[in-house]
C-alpha cells in the first residue's frame, strides 16, 4: 500500500526569494523515493523548518505523459555490454532473462540515450562516472518499461529479485570453468551491484541511498563517480541461458501473475542467499575465520529450497533435494557411492558426488559458526586442493535446478528444455574427485 507522506520546510529567504518547497515522497516496500517536485509556497519570515515536520496532504501524483517508455532503476557500474567502446562484440549487448520488460543494457542503448535527452539531470549524472584513473566509462542500467513498473506497483522487490537472477545465471556459468573463470566473465557479484545514486523520478534531481547515508536533491554539476576499484569492470561473456530463461519465466509468473507465492518466493529468496555467497569473501586479507564465515550464505541458499513446509530444514532435506536432480552424462556424478552416517535414523545415507560435496560445506559452517576448533581442512576437505567455496556454486546449481523440476517440471514438448546438467558443471563438481577415485 502507498503511503504518501508531505515533507515541508522552509528554504531561508534572501530579499524577495522567500519560498516554501513542497517535496511528496513515496515509501513502498521499505524504500522511499521521491515522486513530487518543487512548488511555490508561502512566505515564512526566513524561518527554517525542520525534515521532521511532517504535515498531513492527499495523495498527488505527478503528471508522467513526457516521460519515455522506459526508465531507469538502477546503474550498474561496474558491468559492461556490447554497445560501449572496447566490448567484445561477443558480449551480450542487454540481459534480460526472457522479459520484454526489463532489462540491463548499456548507456548507449537507444532507451537510455531517450532518458539523456529527457533529463538533462540523467545525461549529467551518466557521464559522471569514471574508472580509478578518472578516465570516463560508460555504466550499464537496469530498464524497466512503464507498464511492468505500474503491475510491480513501484516495489523495488522484484528489481532485486530480478538482478539476483541474471548475476546468479551468469556467474554460476562463469564459475564452473574454475580456475580460469575470470577469462569468461564476471566471478564475483559486486559486478552487479547497483551504484547508490539514483535519479529521481520526475528526472530533475538525484538522491543517494544507503546504509550509511541518505542525501535528497544532489548537485550534478561537477559530479564525479566512481566504480568499485576492488573488481575489474568486466562483460558477462557466458551465461546460463537455460537457467535464466527458467528464473524468468518464475520471474512472471511471481511478480506480474501473482501465481504459486510461496513456492516462487523461496527461489527468490534463495538467490539473494546465493548473491551475497558470491561476494568476494575477504574483508580482513582473508583469513581462515573469514572466508570460513562464507559458507554460510551457500548453506543456507541450499537450505531455503530444500526446507519443508511444516518443519525445520535438516541437512538431509538438502541432500534429497540434490538428489532428485535429474541424472547427468557423467556416469560418475548419477553414482550414489558415498555415504555419511544419519544419526538420526541409525543408518547410512548414501548419496551422489554433488550431495557429498554439500555435506562437507554444510559441515563446515557448523564448526566456523559455532566456534567449533577450525582448519584449513574443513575448507578443502577433498585433499587435492580443491577449495569446497569453489564447488559450492556448482552444487547450488544442481539443487536449484533439482527445486525447479519438483515444482514446476518442463513439458516434453519444449524443445528449449534441457534439465540435465551441462558439460562445464559436471566437470567442475568431478574436480573433487581425488586422483585415486577417478
Amino acid at each position: 500500500m502507498r503511503v504518501v507522506e508531505k515533507i515541508a520546510w522552509a528554504t531561508r529567504g534572501f530579499g524577495e526569494s522567500d519560498d516554501e518547497t513542497e517535496v511528496v515522497c513515496c515509501i513502498s516496500a521499505g524504500r522511499t523515493q521521491e515522486i513530487g517536485h518543487s512548488l511555490p509556497g508561502r512566505h515564512n519570515g526566513g524561518l527554517g523548518r525542520k525534515l521532521t515536520d511532517l504535515e498531513p496532504c492527499e495523495p498527488r501524483e505527478i503528471p508522467l505523459t513526457q516521460r519515455p517508455d522506459w526508465q531507469p532503476a538502477f546503474v550498474l557500474p561496474n558491468l559492461a555490454l556490447a554497445g560501449e567502446p572496447n566490448v567484445s562484440e561477443y558480449v551480450p549487448s542487454e540481459l534480460t532473462i526472457g522479459l520484454d520488460g526489463i532489462a540491463i543494457v548499456p548507456a548507449t542503448d537507444d532507451r537510455v540515450m531517450a532518458i539523456r535527452r529527457w533529463s538533462s539531470t540523467a545525461d549529467h549524472f551518466l557521464s559522471a562516472f569514471a574508472d580509478g584513473y578518472g578516465k570516463t566509462i560508460s555504466p550499464a542500467l537496469l530498464l524497466v518499461r512503464n507498464d511492468y513498473d505500474s503491475d510491480l506497483n513501484r516495489d523495488v522487490t522484484p528489481i532485486i529479485s530480478f538482478r539476483n537472477a541474471v548475476a546468479v545465471s551468469s556467474i554460476l556459468a562463469v564459475r564452473s570453468h574454475w580456475p580460469y573463470a575470470t577469462s569468461h566473465g564476471p566471478a564475483w557479484s559486486e559486478a552487479f551491484d547497483y551504484h547508490s545514486v539514483e535519479l529521481a523520478i520526475d528526472g530533475r534531481r538525484l538522491n543517494l541511498f544507503s546504509p550509511a547515508l541518505d542525501s535528497y536533491n544532489l548537485d550534478s554539476d561537477g559530479l564525479r563517480l566512481s566504480v568499485d576499484v576492488r573488481i575489474p569492470r568486466t562483460s558477462p561473456i557466458e551465461v546460463d541461458e537455460f537457467l535464466a530463461r527458467r528464473l524468468g519465466q518464475l520471474w512472471s509468473l511471481l511478480y506480474r501473475q501473482r501465481k504459486d507465492k510461496w513456492k516462487a518466493r523461496k527461489v527468490f529468496r534463495s538467490l539473494e542467499a546465493a548473491y551475497q555467497a558470491l561476494r568476494m569473501p575477504s574483508r580482513h586479507y582473508g583469513s581462515l575465520s573469514e572466508i570460513g564465515l562464507a559458507t554460510i550464505n551457500w548453506a543456507t541458499a541450499v537450505e531455503v529450497l530444500a526446507a519443508p513446509p511444516n518443519r525445520n530444514v535438516n541437512l538431509w532435506n538438502c541432500v534429497e533435494l540434490i538428489d532428485e536432480a535429474e541424472p547427468s552424462l557423467e556416469p560418475r556424478l548419477n553414482l550414489r557411492r558415498y555415504w555419511v552416517l544419519n544419526r538420526r535414523e541409525r543408518r547410512r545415507q548414501h548419496m551422489t558426488l554433488a550431495a557429498r560435496v554439500f555435506v562437507h560445506l554444510h559441515n563446515a559452517r557448523s564448526k566456523f559458526v559455532h566456534g567449533d576448533k577450525t582448519s584449513p581442512r574443513l575448507l578443502m576437505p577433498f585433499g587435492n586442493g580443491v577449495p569446497i567455496m569453489s564447488l559450492a556454486s556448482s552444487v547450488y546449481r544442481v539443487a536449484l535446478v533439482s527445486y525447479l523440476d519438483r515444482h514446476w517440471p518442463q513439458s516434453a514438448d519444449d524443445p528449449l528444455a534441457w534439465d540435465l546438467l551441462p558439460p562445464p558443471y559436471e566437470d567442475h563438481i568431478l574436480k573433487a574427485l581425488k586422483a585415486d577415485d577417478g
